[in-house]
C-alpha cells in the first residue's frame, strides 16, 4: 500500500515538474514579441520547434520507452531537462527559446507518455483510472500556474532567464523521488519483447480502428481551443487589453488556477454524471462564455494601465473560461485509454502525442497568422466559440461509440471465457 502511494506520489509530481517546464511556451511567445522584438507569426512559429520533435520522435519513442522502461526514460529526461534550466540563463538569446522548446518535446514525449501510460498499472478500473488521470491533470495546472508565477517574478529582473533555476531545482527533486520509488512494469514483458516493426504495425492497426478516427477528431478539435488560448492569452492581453507583460503573465496564470477549479469539478461530477454529458455541458456553456467575453473586450490602446484598480473587468474574467475547457485532456485521454489493454497504452498514447503536437502547432501557428490578418478578438473568436460548438455537437455520439466499443470488449471476454 505504501509502496502504491509512493509511485502515485511519484507520478503526480512528474506531471507537476512537466507543466512548469511547459509553462515557459506562453512566456517565450510573449518575450519573443516584446523582448527579443520578433514578429507575432514568428513568435507564433515558436510551437512548432516543440510540436515538430514531439511528432517526430512520437514513431520511436515508445520502442524506447517500452525498452528502457517507463522509470528509466523518465529519469532520464528529466536529468537533461534540468541541465538545460541550469544553463539558460548564460544564453540570453532568442535561439536558446528555440532549443529549450526542442528538448521540451523530447520531455513531454517521455514523462507524458510514461505518466499516462503509468496510470494503467497503479489502478484496476475505467472509474478510478479516469479519477486518477483528472487529479494528475489538475496536478498539470497547478504547475502551470507555479511556472507562470515564478516566471513573471524574474520577468523585469536583471535576467529574466534566472527562473530556469528554480525550474532546474524542482527537475532534479523529481529525479532523487524516481530514485526510490518503485514502479512494477511486469505487465509491458509482451509487448517489449516485439520488435520495432511489429510494434509500428499495432499502431498503425489502431490508426484504421474508426474508434481512434473519431477521438483524433474530437481530440484535434477540442484541442485548438485549449491550445491557442494556452499559447497566447499573455500575448492577447498585452496587445488587445494592453496589459503591462507582468499583468498579462499573472492573469493568464489565473486560466490555469480556473483549469484546476474545473477539473475538480469533473472529478466530483464523475460520480453523478457520464462522461459524455459532462462535456457536453462544460463545452456548451464554454461557447455561450466566449460569446459574451469577446463581445465585451475593447481595444484598450489609449487607456494606461498602472494598477490592478485599473484592469478592465472583462480581463479579469477572461480566464473563467479555463473552467470550461478544463475537462477536454483528462476525460477524451483516460477514455481511450481505458478502452484498450494496458499493455498498448503506450502505443495508444503515442497516437495521442502525435495528434496532440499537431494540434498545438496549428492552434499556435494559426492564431499568429490570424492575429496578424484580423486582430485579437476575431482571431480568439475564430478559434475557440467555433470549434466549442462543433465538439459540443459530436461529443454525444462519440460517447456512444465508445460504450459499444466496452460492450463488445466485455462480450467476447464472456464468451472466452464459456469456452
Amino acid at each position: 500500500m505504501k509502496s502504491s502511494l509512493l509511485t502515485k506520489s511519484a507520478l503526480i509530481y512528474t506531471f507537476l515538474t512537466l507543466s512548469i517546464f511547459t509553462s515557459a511556451l506562453s512566456i517565450f511567445v510573449l518575450q519573443a514579441v516584446s523582448y527579443y522584438q520578433v514578429s507575432n507569426a514568428s513568435a507564433g512559429a515558436l510551437e512548432s520547434y516543440q510540436n515538430l520533435t514531439q511528432i517526430v520522435l512520437s514513431f520511436i519513442a515508445f520502442s524506447i520507452l517500452l525498452n528502457l522502461g517507463y522509470k528509466r526514460a523518465m529519469v532520464i529526461m528529466l536529468t537533461l531537462m534540468s541541465l538545460l534550466c541550469i544553463a539558460m540563463p548564460f544564453l540570453n538569446y532568442f535561439w536558446i527559446l528555440k532549443v529549450y522548446l526542442v528538448f521540451l518535446g523530447f520531455a513531454l514525449v517521455f514523462l507524458k507518455i510514461g505518466v499516462y501510460s503509468s496510470v494503467g498499472l497503479v489502478t484496476n478500473s475505467q472509474k478510478s483510472h479516469a479519477f486518477f488521470v483528472a487529479i494528475v491533470e489538475t496536478t498539470w495546472m497547478v504547475g502551470s500556474v507555479i511556472g507562470m508565477w515564478v516566471l513573471s517574478f524574474f520577468l523585469h529582473q536583471i535576467n529574466w532567464l534566472y527562473a530556469f533555476w528554480v525550474f532546474a531545482f524542482i527537475g532534479l527533486v523529481n529525479v532523487a523521488l524516481w530514485l526510490v520509488t518503485p514502479l512494477n512494469e511486469d505487465s509491458l514483458v509482451i509487448e517489449k519483447n516485439k520488435k520495432i516493426g511489429e510494434q509500428l504495425k499495432d499502431i498503425l492497426q489502431l490508426c484504421k480502428s474508426k474508434l481512434i478516427l473519431s477521438f483524433i477528431a474530437i481530440f484535434f478539435v477540442a484541442g485548438l481551443v485549449e491550445q491557442g488560448i494556452n499559447a497566447w492569452l499573455p500575448a492577447f492581453y498585452s496587445t488587445v487589453i494592453n496589459l503591462p507583460s507582468n499583468y498579462s503573465v499573472q492573469l493568464a496564470s489565473l486560466l490555469l488556477l480556473s483549469m484546476a477549479f474545473g477539473r475538480v469539478i469533473v472529478i466530483f461530477l464523475l460520480n453523478y454524471i457520464r462522461w459524455d454529458k459532462i462535456l457536453l455541458i462544460f463545452y456548451s456553456c464554454g461557447a455561450l462564455f466566449l460569446i459574451v467575453m469577446l463581445s465585451l473586450v475593447k481595444n484598450s490602446h489609449g487607456i494606461e494601465i498602472t494598477s490592478w484598480a485599473s484592469v478592465p473587468l472583462v480581463a479579469l474574467l477572461f480566464p473563467l473560461i479555463g473552467i470550461f475547457i478544463a475537462p477536454t485532456s483528462p476525460l477524451l485521454n483516460s477514455t481511450i485509454l481505458s478502452t484498450f489493454p494496458k499493455a498498448k497504452h503506450t502505443l495508444v498514447m503515442t497516437i495521442v502525442t502525435i495528434f496532440g503536437a499537431l494540434t498545438g502547432s496549428i492552434a499556435a501557428r494559426l492564431l499568429g497568422e490570424l492575429f496578424d490578418w484580423f486582430g485579437g478578438i476575431q482571431a480568439f473568436r475564430l478559434t475557440t466559440v467555433v470549434p466549442l460548438i462543433i465538439v459540443a455537437i459530436l461529443i454525444l455520439p462519440y460517447g456512444k461509440m465508445i460504450n459499444r466499443h466496452r460492450d463488445l470488449i466485455v462480450k467476447n471476454n464472456d464468451k472466452d471465457d464459456g469456452n
